[in-house]
């Protein structure tokens, strides 16, 4: 049977376990499998430590508004490690799972769900430590009650091989000045169960590639991509072999909201099935490039352009 093990914050930590954190600082520092009962998040200010799980489950308990992993630093990786913010329980604990400020941080084989917040945050800037050049891999993000991964403000990141699913608004965020991103090969399905933009939603973000996703089901009339466009342009990104079936809404929506356009990006290659629509363009969104993309059989008018 799991054992259950009390973590206090890490601010507050004994100096003994604070000493252990900075002597570890390079090198892996394990929590071994079992439950960590959380009453308030902790923060990781030391760059350079691997935090390895090793099937550990942080469950939140009890407290107000709080994140269970905060990444002030650099060069850190958290693996191995299962977050339940306890919101399947009952529990109005406010916050997310994992946020990250700061740069050359790996996130990989994590379970992130039921959180009020988002499950994962990737962005901002805090005490002028930028956000940048961080991975998310091969993690499982699911019913949380805003975004299921969350770029905002942060760019030359790495969002690959995850399952994104069930979580109240898009699944991924390209969001505010969040640049030259990588989202592929991702799965992600049923997101947008309260609403948003889309299964991956792009808003003021230039040059991203979006590849190889596989997109279905998203609710609310969502649809599986859209360059939002609520807070400024979306420009110079590429949307290249990605599936879209069954969204509710269209596969691809390259929108214009007010003064705020899509302009120059490119759809090549993508497949399209059973979406309301399969690429809807708004006037005034100009200079975007289709090309072999391939539209089956969708349940209305087809391809809008």
């Amino acid at each position: 049977m799991p054992h259950t093990l009390l973590l206090i914050p890490l601010w507050s930590l004994s100096t003994y376990k604070q000493q252990l954190i900075m002597q570890n600082r390079g090198a892996p520092l394990n929590l071994t499998q079992g439950f960590i009962i959380l009453t308030s998040g902790f923060v990781i200010k030391k760059g350079n430590l691997q935090l390895l799980g090793e099937g550990a489950i942080l469950r939140k308990v009890s407290g107000d508004n709080y994140t269970a992993i905060v990444v002030q630093s650099n060069y850190n990786v958290i693996s191995g490690f299962t977050i339940n913010g306890g919101k399947s329980e009952g529990k109005t604990i406010q916050g997310g799972g994992i946020f990250v400020y700061g740069s050359h941080n790996v996130i990989s084989n994590v379970r992130v769900h039921n959180n009020t917040g988002h499950g994962i945050g990737l962005g901002g800037h805090i005490d002028d430590l930028p956000c940048g050049s961080n991975k998310v891999v091969n993690s499982r993000i699911f019913n949380n009650h805003m975004i299921g991964i969350s770029e905002y403000n942060c760019s030359n990141n790495i969002i690959t091989g995850n399952h994104v699913n069930d979580n109240g608004l898009e699944g991924i965020t390209i969001d505010v000045g969040s640049h030259r991103n990588i989202v592929s090969d991702n799965r992600l399905h049923a997101n947008c169960q309260r609403g948003g933009a889309g299964g991956i939603g792009i808003d003021q973000a230039e040059f991203n590639i979006i590849q190889g996703n596989i997109i279905t089901a998203s609710q609310k009339k969502c649809g599986g991509i859209k360059m939002n466009n609520r807070v400024g342009h979306s420009r110079y990104n590429v949307v290249n072999s990605n599936v879209l079936l069954n969204n509710d809404g269209p596969g691809v929506w390259i929108s214009t909201y007010g003064e705020f356009r899509s302009n120059h990006n490119t759809l090549t290659g993508n497949v399209f099935s059973q979406n309301t629509i399969s690429i809807k363009m708004d006037e005034l969104s100009t200079n975007n490039v289709t090309v072999g993309n391939v539209i089956k059989k969708d349940e209305s008018e087809g391809e809008s352009l």
